[in-house]
């Protein structure tokens, strides 16, 4: 008994130390099935859509600057308002701002404390500025340390004893780039948008009817397929030899450039009694001048306006210029970037008439001077057919050339020639003399002819083809035409910048036509292939009165129909 007793105790002790597991009721959702409800999901509470394919959302937008209720209206009425969004796009939008800070106060209609909530942002703040504000910020920058530099210069001027008229004269040439410059830059930046508008060569009638238009870019792309042959007919007036001498002026041994009274004469086509003989008796189609042709064959390089007369009749085509026509003028710095002004002051001596009055004075002057007055007269084969009783013409002769500038179709041409040159083996050769003039040596900044004409004369050549490319062009197309050996190119400048009355030559470089051409990167074929076009498209218009006109502002070329009785001169 006893034994059994202490048995049944032990195992009583071990039953009460065993804790009863009592299982859970599990609460299924009235859908019958296991998790949320579908009634849960219509809950304000929003749930992200969350896809190992997508990316994962923030959890909470602390730096939106944008309320509560400003971002529930701008959902609402960024699409037309409620019912433009498909049911996705919602969801999307309340998964997105679900997490969006907000004061739950405010959304009751109370105060809130929202007013009392900082956030706290110790990194500093990054301002930013578009790009005109940044630019403007550098352009005043710019002129304060201008103005900063220029007080100190004027105090440090005072210090030593000079006053402030002196140090003001001192700054004039700074401050002219300073103002040409557009002040530091940010106005040369945007400097195309404030050139102002030239007028044309002449005014467009109300009569006149446009016929066709040409762009440089697509008449650029003519060029002959080969040089067109050509010969001389016969030469009129009397021609004297070139001074051997040039060669020598320098900037240390400069010679005056003198003033001529002989006379000069700038006669159209139509006007000339010789080419009207040689109209009327020799198989030729089209007739014209060097300058005139000239100015077709560098079309492409002109800046200013021009306009020239095309007389279609008796299946002849006549290239002719107006009365006192700015052909006639030799032009200043017309492809420069920043050209002389033309703000109506015509007393000014920079300005773009008072500029090619005086370029024109010096080419006339330099033509006579470089002339050998001991050397013997040449007399031509004719007289010189526009001098006059009692007057003086200038040494040069006029030779009548015919060119094929197409198949089958002859040009009659009349070219100017300035001198006669010894060539090589004593052969005669002719030559055209030019001048290139200087009028400010401070105008770019660059290559003055005085520093520079001795020791780089290269480069003075390449800054005046870059501010008068036409002007170089033309002169090499008329080379072309006269067939001359030679092109004598003088450079001549102010003595004195503010004065345009006397003049000075510092050098004299020689070139041939061919060589000419090629140091202005000017393709011969393309500029014969230039005028060929022109004469085929004039061939091809009806029999009247046309008047070409160069756009002053614009690289268009246009022809218009002129009234036969209408006085285009």
């Amino acid at each position: 008994m006893s034994s059994s007793s202490s048995s049944s105790g032990a195992s009583s002790s071990s039953s009460a130390s065993v804790g009863v597991f009592v299982v859970p009721r599990i609460y299924d959702n009235p859908d019958g099935g296991w998790g949320p409800s579908s009634t849960s999901l219509k809950s304000a509470t929003a749930f992200a859509p969350f896809n190992k394919s997508e990316r994962l959302g923030r959890i909470a937008d602390w730096n939106s600057n944008q309320s509560y209720h400003q971002q529930r209206s701008h959902q609402r009425y960024q699409r037309g308002g409620p019912g433009s969004q498909s049911t996705q796009e919602q969801e999307l939008e309340a998964s997105l701002s679900a997490f969006n800070y907000y004061d739950e106060d405010s959304l009751d209609g109370g105060d809130g404390d929202g007013e009392s909530f900082e956030l706290v942002d110790l990194g500093k703040q990054k301002s930013f500025q578009s790009f005109r504000q940044r630019q403007f910020s550098s352009h005043n920058r710019w002129n304060s340390s201008y103005r900063r530099r220029e007080r100190e210069q004027r105090q440090a001027a005072e210090k030593r004893g000079g006053n402030a008229q002196s140090h003001r004269a001192q700054q004039q040439p700074r401050r002219r780039r300073f103002r040409r410059t557009g002040g530091g830059g940010f106005r040369r930046w945007n400097r195309d948008q404030h050139k102002p508008l030239r007028d044309a060569s002449i005014d467009v009638q109300k009569t006149w009817k446009l016929v066709s238009t040409y762009k440089f870019p697509d008449i650029a792309k003519r060029t002959a397929t080969s040089l067109p042959p050509s010969k001389t007919l016969f030469v009129a007036g009397s021609l004297q030899y070139i001074d051997s001498t040039l060669s020598r002026v320098s900037t240390r041994s400069k010679r005056t450039l003198s003033s001529t009274e002989a006379s000069f004469y700038n006669v159209t086509t139509s006007d000339d009694p010789i080419i009207e003989e040689l109209a009327d008796k020799s198989d030729a189609r089209v007739f014209g001048t060097d300058v005139i042709l000239g100015v077709l064959m560098a079309a492409i390089r002109s800046v200013y306006s021009w306009d020239l007369i095309i007389t279609r009749e008796d299946d002849k085509v006549f290239f002719d210029k107006r009365d006192e026509s700015q052909i006639d003028l030799v032009t200043v710095c017309e492809t420069s970037p920043e050209p002389p002004s033309d703000d109506g002051d015509d007393k000014s001596i920079n300005s773009v008439e008072s500029l090619s009055e005086e370029a024109t004075l010096i080419n006339q002057a330099f033509s006579q001077m470089v002339i050998d007055s001991s050397s013997p007269v040449v007399e031509g084969d004719r007289k010189n057919p526009f001098l006059s009783d009692g007057e003086t013409a200038a040494s040069l002769a006029y030779r009548y050339r015919e060119i094929e500038i197409l198949p089958g179709v002859k040009m009659l041409v009349r070219c100017e020639v300035s001198a006669l040159a010894k060539g090589a083996g004593g052969r005669v050769a002719y030559t055209n003399v030019k001048a290139l003039n200087e009028h400010d040596d401070k105008q770019w900044d660059a290559t003055p002819y005085r520093t520079h004409l001795d020791r780089q004369r290269g480069a003075v050549l390449a800054t005046e083809l870059k501010h008068n490319s036409n002007k170089l062009a033309r002169w090499a197309c008329e080379a072309l035409l006269a067939d001359v050996d030679q092109v004598n190119v003088g450079y001549v400048s102010r003595n004195n910048f503010t004065s345009n009355k006397t003049h000075s030559l510092l050098a004299v470089q020689a070139f041939q036509p061919q060589e000419l051409a090629t140091q202005i990167n000017m393709d011969v074929r393309r500029a014969w292939g230039l005028l060929q076009y022109f004469v085929e498209e004039c061939l091809a218009l009806p029999e009247g009165k046309y008047m070409m006109l160069k756009d002053p502002n614009a690289q268009l070329i246009r022809i218009f129909s002129v009234p036969a009785d209408e006085d285009t001169k």
